[in-house]
């Protein structure tokens, strides 16, 4: 998965971006999204912003399944006369049912072929089926989960796992640290605990398979690495 934490411009709560088969979804509020010119390009519309005018159409059809999510921001837009100029565009990042009401309304061969290539996305999404992470640097010298109040919110999340799952709590706490290959949850860099806190998560709602437990003795686990990669996992392009 590959996730950015940002702010909503239309709804103004936190979000995050995940690729998905090649697809970008941003997800607010647990509702993936797709970007009106994304679905418009692979539907084959020689100008991806035409599907705008398909959009503000359908806008009365399309609310019925949720307001429609609009985004302002400033786009270089080519002049007639050669150059460029900065204007303000809105674009709509769709649901899956807006996605798919506007698909049936363009004529274009590859739309047709699209409809099933989205709802694949949305499921993929809701199965938890993401893209592998991205990697930024996490260092030894980073503060740890143990050091801060967090320590407390973490410990409370992987109880409540352990009790979904009907698991030992000890259960949780090593497909933690096997995962993310730390001695012990609490040596847990700080810089690791979204990523660390939507695994849990994930797997209290069966959206990912809890590993199996490690069988290696505990004596030969290696101490924390002085340095390593950090999914930029599901935070809050």
């Amino acid at each position: 998965m590959t996730a950015l934490i940002k702010s909503s411009p239309a709804i103004g709560a936190i979000s995050k971006v995940v690729t998905v088969d090649g697809w970008t979804l941003d997800v607010t509020a647990d509702e993936p999204r797709i970007r009106d010119v994304d679905l418009a390009e692979r539907a084959g519309l020689k100008q991806p912003r035409d599907i705008r005018k398909v959009i503000e159409r359908l806008r009365e059809e399309l609310e019925e399944f949720g307001t429609l999510d609009m985004r302002v921001h400033c786009a270089r837009i080519s002049k007639p006369r050669g150059g460029y100029e900065e204007r303000e565009v809105t674009e709509f990042w769709l649901t899956e049912h807006q996605a798919m009401t506007v698909l049936l309304q363009l004529r274009t061969l590859p739309a047709r072929r699209l409809r099933a290539a989205v709802v694949k996305v949305f499921v993929a999404y809701r199965r938890g089926q993401l893209a592998v992470p991205q990697q930024v640097p996490v260092l030894s010298t980073s503060p740890l989960l143990g050091d801060s109040q967090l320590r407390t919110e973490f410990a409370a999340r992987c109880a409540t796992a352990a009790t979904k799952l009907n698991v030992g709590i000890h259960r949780i706490h090593g497909a933690v640290r096997q995962q993310l290959r730390v001695v012990g949850i609490y040596q847990l860099p700080v810089l690791l605990y979204t990523y660390a806190r939507e695994l849990v998560d994930a797997w209290t709602a069966r959206r990912l398979p809890l590993p199996a437990a490690s069988r290696r003795p505990r004596a030969a686990r290696a101490a924390a690495p002085a340095q390593m990669s950090l999914p930029l996992g599901k935070g809050r392009r």
